[in-house]
C-alpha cells in the first residue's frame, strides 16, 4: 500500500530530512552525461563522523592511468556502451544482479585492517574524496553482494549513520558501496599502494603518457605508500 504524505513526513523527519534540508539539495552532474541530487548536509556528516575517503582496488598500474584519462570510475554499463571492454573485479555477476550501473567501492575509516585483506586490494587503490557520500544515488552493503538490486536484498541496504557505525566497530572488508553510472576523475583525492616500488612503477606509468599532475597535484605527491586502511 503507498504511504501517505503524512507517512512520507514522518519518516523523513526521523531521519533528520526537513523541507529546508530537501529544499537545499541540488542536482549534479556526477558521472558524463548523468546528474543526480546532491545532499551538502549529508556529505558533511560522513567526513564528521570520520569518513576519510572511498577507495576502490585497481589490478594493474596501466589500468590505473586509464581510469584518470577516461574522465573516472565507469561502471560495467558505461565501459560496454563506449566500447571500453575491460572487465571489472565480477562483470559478469553484476550483469546479472543488477549492479552492472554502479561504479563498486569501499568504504574507508580508520581501522586495523589492511588493504590487502579486501578483494582487489593488493595492487593500487584509488581514493576518493569522502563527500562523494553526499550523493542521494548511492546504496551500501556490509557484504559483496554484486550491488544487488533483487527487492529482498536492496531492502537491507545500509544508510550512511548504519555504515560508518558497522564498518567502525568491525571492518567488514568485503563491504560495498555502488555509485550509479561512476565517479569523476575530479572526485579523486589519492593513490595509495603497499610498496615504494609500486609507487615508482605507477609515477613512471603517469609519465609514459604524459601526465604529470591528477586535480593540480604532481602525481608524485599524489601516490602515497600504505597499508592500512583509513590512514
Amino acid at each position: 500500500m503507498a504511504m501517505s504524505v503524512a507517512d512520507k513526513e514522518a519518516a523523513l523527519k526521523r531521519y533528520g530530512i526537513d523541507a529546508k534540508r530537501i529544499s537545499d539539495m541540488h542536482q549534479e552532474e556526477v558521472w558524463h552525461g548523468y546528474a543526480t541530487y546532491v545532499d551538502d548536509a549529508q556529505a558533511g556528516e560522513a567526513v564528521k563522523q570520520g569518513v576519510t575517503y572511498v577507495w576502490c582496488g585497481v589490478t594493474s598500474a596501466s589500468r590505473v592511468v586509464d581510469i584518470v584519462k577516461n574522465g573516472g570510475l565507469a561502471c560495467t554499463k558505461e565501459r560496454m556502451i563506449s566500447g571500453n571492454f575491460v572487465g571489472g573485479a565480477s562483470s559478469s555477476a553484476d550483469m546479472k544482479s543488477g549492479g552492472a550501473d554502479g561504479a563498486f567501492t569501499r568504504l574507508g575509516v580508520k581501522s586495523h585492517s589492511k588493504f590487502h585483506d579486501s578483494y582487489l586490494g593488493d595492487d593500487w587503490r584509488i581514493e576518493i574524496d569522502p563527500r562523494v557520500l553526499g550523493r542521494t544515488d548511492w546504496y551500501s552493503y556490509s557484504g559483496d553482494e554484486f550491488g544487488t538490486v533483487e527487492p529482498g536484498t536492496f531492502k537491507t541496504r545500509r544508510s550512511l549513520d548504519k555504515m560508518v557505525k558497522e564498518e567502525k566497530m568491525r571492518y567488514n572488508t568485503g563491504n560495498e558501496i555502488i555509485f550509479r553510472n561512476g565517479i569523476k576523475t575530479d572526485k579523486f583525492i589519492g593513490i595509495n599502494c603497499d610498496t615504494d616500488s609500486e609507487r615508482q612503477d605507477l609515477i613512471d606509468e603517469f609519465h609514459r603518457e604524459g601526465i604529470n599532475e591528477v586535480n593540480g597535484v604532481p602525481v608524485e605527491k599524489f601516490i602515497k605508500v600504505k597499508e592500512v586502511i583509513g590512514t
